[in-house]
């Protein structure tokens, strides 16, 4: 249970950052998403040339 003065992160975000979220999140449930485990070789790939 949350006290009167917390606050969730969601509402320290802006308008344009809430957007980004969620449009981020309908594109994984469309499977358009990267795997971390893709992601994270080519971050690899990328930081050794």
């Amino acid at each position: 249970m949350k006290n009167e003065d917390e606050s969730d992160f969601w509402d320290q975000l802006t308008p344009e950052q809430q957007a980004r979220i969620l449009k981020a999140e309908k594109q994984c449930d469309n499977g358009e998403g990267i795997e971390n485990e893709v992601v994270m070789r080519k971050l690899a790939e990328w930081i050794s040339k």
